[in-house]
């Protein structure tokens, strides 16, 4: 999700015209305002994912991005709502969790906001534990997932396995 790779993915993305965009470009275009932290951004975040969706209406990486703006407004303590923000959640990432033939990158995704849907909206503690394992299990040497990820395990009390995967994403 981070490096040159990306950023230029993004960039060509930003220099397309609007009317030449494609599903992924929405995604690249907002999450250059969603990883930015802020209320403003997550909400300028969801309304490029939004536009997207309009226009390609089956998209599960945008339900997918929709619901994690949704999921940050209560984390990150924005949401002026959290029970309307976490049904928001809740319905844009079950929804991207039930398409069927999702790409790796949507499989990863799914599962990872699972985790934060099953932990930050419905305290099932059991379900996000194993969602966040699913997500690791995907992408194995991203330090990034394994760092983020750990507080689902410190919240459900695998104390140990968490210092592990922190631990592992020092590097």
């Amino acid at each position: 999700l981070r490096g040159q790779i990306r950023r230029k993915e993004q960039a060509q993305a930003w220099a397309k015209p609007d009317a030449a965009l494609e599903e992924y470009d929405y995604y690249l275009r907002g999450d250059r305002w969603f990883f930015r932290f802020s209320r403003e951004h997550t909400l300028k975040a969801r309304q490029i994912y939004a536009e997207g969706l309009a226009k390609f209406p089956g998209s599960t990486l945008l339900r997918i991005m929709i619901s994690w703006t949704h999921v940050n407004m209560i984390e990150l303590g924005w949401s002026d709502d959290p029970g309307a923000d976490a049904d928001a959640a809740w319905e844009f990432g079950a929804a991207a969790r039930a398409a069927q033939n999702k790409s790796p990158l949507e499989s990863f995704l799914s599962r990872w906001q699972m985790a934060a849907l099953h932990y930050f909206c419905h305290g099932d503690f059991d379900a996000a534990v194993a969602g966040a394992r699913a997500a690791v299990k995907l992408v194995p040497f991203d330090p990034y997932t394994r760092g983020y990820l750990s507080y689902v395990l410190i919240g459900a009390g695998h104390i140990e396995e968490a210092r592990l995967w922190l631990e592992e994403s020092i590097p």
